[in-house]
């Protein structure tokens, strides 16, 4: 049997990591054949290689000149790439976990190469809480957090959904672990491992206020570096004043450590009579398609899962609709059609309304202290009066 010939879709500094891995380690069965690009004669000949367009690409592929394509693209285009490339009947398609770009060629092998499970989509974002409650129970926090019973997450619930999730995608660009304050979950280290392993082309990052970290959590830190994830440490006016100490952590553990900008504010947007249109508050809302998944289900919005949360303490009656939250383990279900119901407006949308915020200082209020006004839209009040 022949070499397996193979496309490297990507001039840039992906393509050519792989074609230098290539001609360095020369590995067996293996023939790099020509480039792929969506830019049609700007480029004839690179590394001494043909640089086709991907409508050539699906020719020879069709024809068996070419039998795989690498997609050699930053993992925020794969899915875009892969759907290009299905559309012109190429479905032997692979690609590298974005940090083994970061390899020396001593350090590299080409057994790291994922398969993509054509013709099955990709997700672009996921969030899961590791913990309901938190440690620092910021008045108004999006996601009801400081008045959250304390609830830590299953692992093994956890498991469960994620090895549904990889039958259901390909892929997932971008998960976030979050709460609540994450680090309040021990088990943290294990769920970033199952994470990986079930992902590896994931971009995975642990969203934390950074209070909890020290040196005691050498295990996490370990993990997190060998799992290539991040911290998002959400800069708080608490989690500022300790900045250095975790940024001087992180370096010393080499884990990357990405800082938001200074939260110093929060907004107001709900409406506990459920007076919106939703396709209008869903059109004004700037933080649509965060895919939230909890025990079993999915939902485009984390409101779906909080409503009771705030109905119970204020005596609401807020209730999400019966097809706001998805369940992945419906047999009946695919990818794509969970992707269609996560980009439409669900019917909990009536209870937010981002265009009538009212803003105010950051602070702190725990659940004994909380009080409807820190969530409830700026005129719901003179509208009741």
């Amino acid at each position: 049997m022949g070499d397996i010939r193979i496309a490297i879709w990507g001039t840039e500094l992906y393509g050519v990591f792989l074609k230098t891995a290539y001609d360095i380690l020369k590995p067996e069965g293996f023939k790099f054949v020509c480039y792929g690009t969506d830019i049609p004669g700007d480029i004839e000949v690179q590394d001494g290689l043909p640089v086709y367009t991907t409508e050539k690409i699906g020719e020879m592929y069709q024809k068996g000149d070419i039998h795989v394509v690498i997609l050699a693209v930053h993992h925020s285009k794969l899915h875009q790439l892969a759907c290009k490339l299905m559309l012109q009947g190429v479905f032997e398609l692979y690609y590298l976990p974005h940090y083994y770009y970061e390899l020396s060629a001593d350090e590299f092998t080409f057994d790291y190469l994922e398969r993509i499970d054509t013709p099955k989509p990709r997700l672009d974002y996921l969030e899961f809480h590791l913990a309901d409650h938190c440690n620092l129970n910021c008045k108004g926090c999006a996601h009801l957090s400081n008045i959250a019973e304390p609830r830590l997450a299953n692992l093994d619930q956890y498991i469960k959904d994620m090895e549904r999730l990889h039958e259901l995608f390909w892929g997932i660009e971008r998960i976030r672990l979050m709460g609540g304050e994450p680090l309040l979950n021990e088990q943290l280290p294990d769920f970033i491992d199952v994470t990986r392993e079930i992902f590896p082309d994931a971009d995975i990052h642990v969203v934390t206020n950074g209070l909890l970290l020290n040196k005691d959590y050498e295990h996490l830190l370990r993990t997190m570096r060998d799992n290539h994830c991040s911290f998002n440490i959400s800069l708080y006016p608490p989690s500022s004043q300790k900045l250095k100490q975790i940024k001087a952590l992180c370096c010393f553990y080499g884990v990357n450590c990405l800082v938001s900008d200074p939260i110093c504010v929060f907004r107001t947007c709900i409406d506990p009579d459920g007076t919106q249109i939703p396709a209008e508050a869903y059109s004004k809302c700037d933080v649509t398609h965060c895919t939230f998944l909890r025990e079993g289900t999915l939902s485009n919005c984390i409101m779906p899962y909080i409503l009771p949360r705030f109905s119970k303490l204020y005596g609401k009656n807020m209730v999400a609709g019966k097809s706001d939250i998805i369940n992945i383990h419906d047999t009946s279900i695919d990818g794509v059609t969970i992707l269609e119901k996560l980009h439409a407006p669900i019917e909990s949308c009536r209870y937010c309304n981002p265009s009538d915020t009212f803003v105010y200082p950051w602070d702190t209020a725990p659940k004994g202290k909380a009080k409807p006004e820190d969530w409830v839209y700026k005129s719901y009040s003179s509208n009741k009066n």
